[in-house]
Order: C-alpha cells, then structure tokens, then sequence
C-alpha cells in the first residue's frame, strides 16, 4: 500500500520542512492541511517545496487566508502608517514577500477536499471548523477529544467521511469519536508553548495505519534567516523558542 505523508501547519518554515521530506523519502504521496505561510521567513521556499511534490490534495489554512486577504507592506503598512497589531505585521509582509506563482499556489488550495485513502473515505479541513448554528459563543477547534470531545462529536455528524484529517491545534493525535477517525499531525513548523522548538511533526499512513511522527532539525538558521530578511518574525525565533499563536 502506498506510504502517504501527512503534513500541516508549515508556517514558513523551509527548514523544518526540509528535515521532514529528508526523513521520508520512500513517501509515495502527499496530504498538505494548511498553513503553509505566515510566522516564518521562508513563504516563498515553502510554497515552492509544497508545489514540487507528489500531492494527493491540500487545503488552505486561516494563515494562508488571512495573508492572502492582506494588504502589501508598500501600500499598506510604514512607520508612518504602522499595522493594528504584530499579527497585521507578519501577514503584511508575507503578502508582499510571495511570488504571484505562490499566491496562485495558495489561492488554488480549497477549504475543505475530500478523497480515498488506503480505501477509506477522508475529510481535508485546516481545523478550524465552522460552528454550528447556535454554538457560535463557545465553540473551539483547538482542543483534543481527551479534553473535550463534544467538538469531535459535532464535526463527525457533519461530516460521513470515515477520517477526518486536520491541523491548526498544533497538538498531535489519532482517536476515534462518534465512529470517526479524527488524524491531527501535530505542526512541521511551529510548535506548542514548552514543547522542543528543534522538532518538526508530522504523521504517515501506510497499511492502514496512522503513525505520528517528529524529526528534530537546527532551528537557528530560521532565526539567522529572520534577521536577515529583516523580518517581523524576529523576536519568535530569537531565541530559537517558536511556539504556536493563533
């Protein structure tokens, strides 16, 4: 049975990515679950990376959406004129730092994809799923089915896929809710507050089985590359202590 790669939550980092398709090279295919860009310095490499491999399907995270919706850094933000916030920032620059080829790249990625895998039936979505009508206010997506399963529960009535596989909670995990399988990968590129800035997570599906997996890799050059760049990413990666924002 072909060997399927699963990844998600890149967020420009080329390095990362790097070490996880070096650890893999037997992959036969490719399942991208968003966030390609935006917390890192290396969009372009990312997208590149992700454009040459043997995809089966990808989907569009909220990084990826809100950089492309983003205005660039020459008509948006100066120091005369600065961002809201930090985050406007770091999608200000990412917009204006992708190739027209990458925001095509991104722009092609859907919401949400459906497909076969290994004869199952599998979801694609970020993770951020929508609410459903009346839980607006208490809803949350990042959170695993050991904290609360309620949100696993909702997502698998919406659904029929047999899997869903999904990110955006950074937080590596394969569980069974509802009769659904629920596959989170865990980040390739930017990990939980505590957890080892020097690795990158993924997951793999070979004979039927879901196996989460992590590569360490040298995050110092993600800094070295930030402060050359003269990126906003700077202080996250400096020192090399990226941890997960929203």
């Amino acid at each position: 049975m072909p060997r399927t790669l699963v990844v998600s939550d890149v967020h420009a980092n080329a390095v990362a990515l790097d070490a996880v398709l070096a650890a893999e090279p037997d992959r036969d295919a490719v399942v991208f679950l968003g966030d390609a860009v935006d917390n890192g310095p290396h969009p372009n490499a990312v997208c590149d990376r992700l454009r040459g491999l043997n995809f089966v399907a990808g989907v569009r995270g909220n990084h990826d959406r809100t950089v492309l919706a983003a205005p660039p850094d020459e008509s948006g933000a100066s120091e005369s004129n600065p961002p809201a916030d930090s985050f406007a920032e770091w999608q200000a620059w990412t917009h204006a730092s992708l190739s027209p080829e990458n925001r095509d790249f991104l722009e092609s990625l859907d919401r949400t994809k459906t497909l076969t895998l290994g004869g199952r039936t599998a979801r694609l979505h970020h993770g951020d799923f929508p609410a459903p009508e009346g839980r607006e206010e208490t809803w949350r997506t990042r959170v695993t089915p050991e904290e609360d399963p309620a949100p696993f529960e909702a997502v698998a009535a919406r659904y029929d896929e047999d899997v869903v596989f999904h990110g955006h909670s950074h937080f590596p995990f394969v569980a069974t809710v509802a009769g659904t399988t629920f596959v989170n990968p865990g980040s390739v590129g930017l990990q939980r507050p505590g957890w080892p800035a020097d690795e990158a997570r993924y997951a793999v599906f070979e004979d039927g089985a879901f196996d989460l997996r992590r590569v360490a890799y040298d995050p110092a050059p993600v800094a070295t590359d930030s402060r050359e760049l003269d990126s906003p990413f700077v202080d996250l990666w400096e020192p090399a202590s990226a941890t997960v924002s929203d």
